[in-house]
């Protein structure tokens, strides 16, 4: 009530009954409650664009505007009166007095399975639409499903660091009796619920980050590792659905049987077991129903925000987000097509036909298209399961060589790896002590180079070499700004000394490349993104045989099968045939350009013959760059001195014009001039304020 003192159901000057005022407080509250939540959602749906580039507060603007709204209705008040500055007050009040209440008594508790909900006809509908352009209608209702979202769970994670929570526990029983609610879980496990909710954009996010054992505590890790196999499926209407649209019929016609129920579910989609006509028993990966609307929707939301952040903060940009986040794009988009994935499993199951201990399953193209995927069924349990393991007297020690071998042949010598090796994606037959690759929708490319700046790093831990791992990391590295190299090879010689040199325990190699690469991105080094896929495959490897031989020495295995791999690759005969192509590419090359050089000599003999040689100088991206920023800081202190003059020429003009007979003691003149003044002298301080803190903040 103290809030909007003017605001009365009679004359805003008089003051009425405090029953009468009781009376309308309440209304307004109810009234409110009501706009919330029918008219609110449709205006932040309208609005949503803004949302991201205010970072929720554009929310509060919503709220006052629409408080502004009622409070015109029910109070009979004018906008040009001083209680608009009430009624703006008053709207940002109530919205946190709502959102405390809210919070303390749980009415906004996450619900377990509410992004079920997010299938809809209209979605479908959305993916109708033109996909040469972005799809504004769908980014808005993510936008609004992702904040509604992350303000519940995150006002579940406040309140639970608070004495509060003892009450809004009670209250949530109370509330929300026989219903799947967020209410005693841990931090952890609320943030996985929370992606889960979120969609499969956000599922993959969570996945790659429990990849990361160096980087989590256990509690973290424990929690996001259930994202890699704990995904609720979605129904079977839905995937007959697909199935029928994508392959002609219905699965019931095409295969000689099919399983209803699935048989597992993912983030981006989920099997079914199946028989083909011919009696090979196969699994069908149908992708998520219109999943191809909603990722790309959160992936220009994310790009938006991302934008927005390294506009404001230079320290942001500096990280260099944007980049990360399209390289992700990339990878998730791509793993929307399965006929990439298609191609991916038999170059892999080719590269890989040399190691009768490891298996790719065989796809079936002809029952396959970009969101069906039919494969070859295994039988297998998670490599990480030791318990299966030895039951079936399976030799730990062995499999861990096996897929270390797999994995080192596919990233250093064929250049062709899976990015995402995690024990979700990698089985092992009980029968056979086969190690099975599954999910080959993210893959690395290397380049030699590549490759051999990897060995390069390998071969610094190995030596306990720091100018060694300096090197590699500068040359798996583009800068983005000038880089202090002493400063950096002091930094990566600190963090050799604590994890290898001075360390009692084993050292690990995710906690070295994790240190070493966050180190050289605050340098200002931004790692190529295939060697950042190429490092977390081998770390994911590492913490897989970890899980399998805890007690062995990761550096010196990882060291002998490098150099095992080298002599099977680097022979004598290979070595010879090597270098017998690169002499015939040269050769080749010479005698193609021999005509341009002759050219080239008759060109630059008549330009020195007339006196004249014109010499072309090439500079790098970085120059460049420096030299536009100097022209445009030339550009822009030529602007304000220019202004800067003017306003002079102005206030001495008013000086002037103000002791000038003639105008009948009227001053008008003067204090237009000096209006001018003020507001281009204003305007200007404000331009200059805000470019500085865009800048440096």
């Amino acid at each position: 009530m103290w809030a909007l003192p003017c605001v009365r159901f009679t004359d805003p000057v008089t003051s009425g009954p405090l029953a009468q005022d009781i009376l309308y407080y309440l209304l307004m509250g109810l009234a409110f409650t009501a706009i919330q939540t029918i008219i609110r959602p449709v205006l932040m749906l309208l609005t949503a664009n803004l949302i991201v580039r205010t970072m929720g507060l554009f929310v509060i603007f919503v709220n006052a505007a629409l408080f502004s709204i009622l409070a015109y209705v029910l109070g009979g008040w004018h906008f040009s009166s001083p209680v608009v500055l009430w009624v703006i007050v008053a709207s940002m009040v109530l919205a946190i007095v709502i959102v405390v209440l809210e919070m303390i008594i749980g009415l906004n508790s996450p619900k377990v399975g509410a992004g079920k909900q997010t299938s809809k006809f209209y979605w479908r509908w959305l993916g109708l639409l033109p996909k040469n352009g972005r799809n504004r209608i769908a980014e808005n209702l993510r936008i609004v499903y992702i904040y509604d979202t992350v303000q519940s769970y995150a006002a579940q994670i406040v309140i639970s660091m608070t004495p509060l929570v003892r009450f809004r526990r009670v209250m949530q029983r109370l509330i929300y009796r026989g219903k799947r609610v967020v209410i005693d879980e841990s931090r952890p496990e609320t943030v996985r619920l929370m992606l889960q909710e979120l969609g499969p954009t956000y599922v993959k996010l969570g996945q790659m980050a429990s990849s990361r054992s160096g980087m989590l505590p256990d509690a973290w890790l424990e929690s996001l590792s259930k994202l890699q196999s704990a995904v609720d499926p979605f129904p079977y209407e839905e995937a007959r659905r697909i199935i029928t649209r994508e392959l002609g019929a219905p699965p019931e016609e095409i295969f000689a049987t099919f399983e209803t129920t699935p048989l597992a579910a993912a983030s981006m989609a989920q099997i079914h077991r199946a028989t083909l006509p011919g009696g090979e028993e196969v699994v069908v990966k149908v992708q998520r129903p219109d999943i191809n609307v909603t990722v790309r929707a959160d992936l220009d939301v994310m790009r938006d925000g991302v934008r927005m952040l390294e506009a404001r903060a230079k320290w942001v940009r500096d990280l260099d987000p944007g980049g990360l986040l399209d390289e992700f794009a990339r990878n998730v988009v791509g793993e929307l097509d399965y006929q990439n994935e298609l191609y991916n499993v038999r170059r892999l199951k080719h590269n890989m036909e040399v190691f009768p201990e490891i298996q790719v399953p065989q796809v079936y193209s002809e029952y396959s298209t970009s969101r069906v995927m039919t494969m070859e069924f295994v039988r297998g349990v998670k490599v990480t399961d030791v318990a299966a393991l030895d039951e079936a007297g399976i030799d730990r020690t062995e499999l861990s060589r096996a897929f270390m071998r797999a994995m080192f042949k596919q990233v250093l010598l064929d250049g062709f790896f899976h990015a995402d090796p995690h024990p979700g994606n990698v089985l092992v037959d009980l029968k056979t002590s086969r190690v099975i690759f599954l999910d080959m929708g993210m893959m690395g490319n290397l380049t030699k180079e590549q490759r051999l700046a990897v060995i390069s790093l390998i071969w610094s831990l190995k030596e306990r070499d720091p100018d060694t791992l300096a090197r590699a990391a500068l040359e798996m590295s583009t800068p983005s700004r000038e880089i202090d190299k002493a400063a950096f090879k002091r930094d990566v010689e600190q963090i050799m000394n604590r994890y290898l040199l001075y360390s009692d325990s084993e050292p690990s190699l995710d906690e070295v490349m994790g240190k070493t690469l966050s180190m050289a991105q605050s340098h200002g080094l931004r790692v190529n993104h295939d060697l950042t896929l190429a490092v977390k495959s081998l770390v994911q490897c590492e913490g897989v045989i970890r899980v399998l031989s805890p007690n062995m020495p990761m550096l010196d295995m990882v060291f002998t099968e490098v150099q095992h791999l080298m002599k099977q690759r680097f022979t004598a005969d290979s070595i010879t045939d090597t270098l017998n192509k690169q002499a015939m590419g040269t050769a080749k090359d010479i005698l193609q350009h021999i005509p341009k050089l002759k050219d080239a000599t008759f060109k630059w003999l008549e330009q020195y013959e007339r006196g004249r040689l014109t010499v072309y100088v090439e500079t790098d991206d970085a120059t460049i760059q420096r030299l536009d920023c100097m022209e445009k800081g030339i550009n822009r202190s030529i602007n304000r001195l220019t202004i800067g003059i003017v306003l002079v020429g102005l206030i001495i003009g008013a000086a002037i014009t103000a002791t000038v007979s003639g105008w009948s003691g009227w001053s008008g003149p003067s204090d237009i001039l000096f209006t001018i003044a003020g507001v281009i002298a204003g305007g200007l301080l404000i331009h200059m304020v805000w470019t500085r803190w865009r800048r440096y903040w």
